[in-house]
C-alpha cells in the first residue's frame, strides 16, 4: 500500500512537471510569435481612411498624408510606398515632417520620394524637428539646406507660411506652421502669416508636425477646417482602448498620439508615422499611410 501511494505521488509530480513544460513551451511559442508578428508589421504599413465634411467644399478632394519616414524605405527607392499612394488617386499629398534624420546628412530617400510623388499629385511639405535641426540647429558649417533640395523636386515646402491653391475647383488655403519655438522672436515672426491664414473664408488646411501646437503651442486654439500632424509615432506602444503609451516629448499617454480629434475650431488628424527614430520599438503599432477624403456632402461625418 505504501509503495502504491508513493507511485501515486510520483505520478502527480510527473504530470505537474509535464504541465509546467507544456505551459512554458506554449508561452515561449506565443511570445516568439508575437515578436515575429510585430517585426513583420513594422516592415509594412497599413492604410487608414478618414472623411472630413465641410460646407466650403464643392467637389470632393482626396488627400494622402505621410510623415515620420525617418529615411526608411519600403522596397527599392520606396517603390511600395509610391505605388500604394498612386493607387489611392490623391488630388494632393501632404507631408507632416521628419522624413529625414537629424543625425544623417544623407537625405536622398526623402528627396527621391518627393521627386516620385510630384508625378502623382501636388506635394505639400511642412518641416519637422529633424529637418529643423539639419537646417538651423547645427553649427553653420554643418547645416544642410533641406528646404532647397526638397523644393528642387517641385514640392511646395512650407516654412511658417501658407499659399492659396485650387484643388478640384475648390479654393483652399494650405499652410505649414511649426508648433514649437525656435528662440526669441519666433512667435512674432509667424504671428502675422498665421493670423492672415486664419482670417481666410476659404477652406483652411494646416500642416504642423507637432500635435502639441493644438494644446500647448503658440496657437492652441488655431482656426482651421482641417489640421494634420504627426511626431508621436503613435505613442510607440499602442494599448487597446487607451491608445499610445509613451513618447519622450509628452510622457505617458500623449494626448494626440494618433487618430482623429475634434478641436474647438478644427478637425485634427494625427498620423502614427511610417518610420522610427526612437530606442523604444513600435509594438502593436503598425506604420501607417493616411488617406483623407474631404467632402461637402452632409452626413458623411459624425
Amino acid at each position: 500500500m505504501e509503495d502504491f501511494r508513493k507511485e501515486q505521488i510520483l505520478s502527480v509530480r510527473r504530470k505537474k512537471k509535464r504541465m509546467r513544460k507544456i505551459v512554458l513551451s506554449a508561452l515561449v511559442v506565443f511570445f516568439c510569435s508575437l515578436i515575429g508578428f510585430n517585426l513583420y508589421i513594422n516592415e509594412s504599413f497599413g492604410i487608414t481612411y478618414y472623411t472630413v465634411c465641410s460646407e466650403k467644399i464643392g467637389s470632393d478632394i482626396r488627400a494622402v498624408l505621410l510623415a515620420d519616414l525617418h529615411c526608411k524605405e519600403y522596397g527599392h527607392k520606396n517603390e511600395k510606398l509610391v505605388e500604394a499612394i498612386a493607387e489611392q488617386k490623391p488630388d494632393m499629398i501632404l507631408i507632416a515632417g521628419d522624413m529625414v534624420n537629424y543625425d544623417n546628412r544623407d537625405i536622398s530617400v526623402a528627396v527621391e520620394l518627393c521627386r516620385d510623388l510630384v508625378e502623382i499629385a501636388p506635394v505639400y511639405y511642412c518641416y519637422g524637428n529633424h529637418e529643423a535641426v539639419l537646417m538651423h540647429g547645427l553649427p553653420e558649417s554643418e547645416r544642410l539646406a533641406v528646404d532647397e533640395y526638397i523644393r528642387q523636386t517641385g514640392t511646395t515646402f512650407f516654412y511658417n507660411n501658407f499659399i492659396t491653391a485650387t484643388v478640384n475647383g475648390n479654393t483652399i488655403e494650405i499652410g505649414g506652421f511649426q508648433g514649437t519655438s525656435h528662440g526669441e522672436g519666433f512667435e512674432e515672426w509667424i504671428k502675422n502669416p498665421l493670423e492672415e491664414f486664419e482670417a481666410s473664408d476659404h477652406f483652411k488646411l494646416l500642416i504642423s508636425h507637432f500635435p502639441g501646437l493644438y494644446y500647448e503651442g503658440i496657437k492652441a486654439d488655431v482656426n482651421a477646417d482641417l489640421a494634420v500632424a504627426a511626431h508621436y509615432h503613435g505613442g510607440l506602444i499602442r494599448l487597446p482602448i487607451f491608445g499610445g503609451l509613451y513618447h519622450p516629448d509628452d510622457g505617458f499617454f500623449p494626448r494626440y498620439s494618433g487618430g482623429e480629434y475634434r478641436l474647438e475650431h478644427a478637425t485634427l488628424i494625427v498620423s502614427r508615422g511610417l518610420g522610427d527614430h526612437e530606442w523604444i520599438p513600435r509594438i502593436n503599432n503598425q506604420p501607417e499611410l493616411v488617406v483623407i477624403d474631404i467632402t461637402g456632402k452632409e452626413g458623411m461625418q459624425e
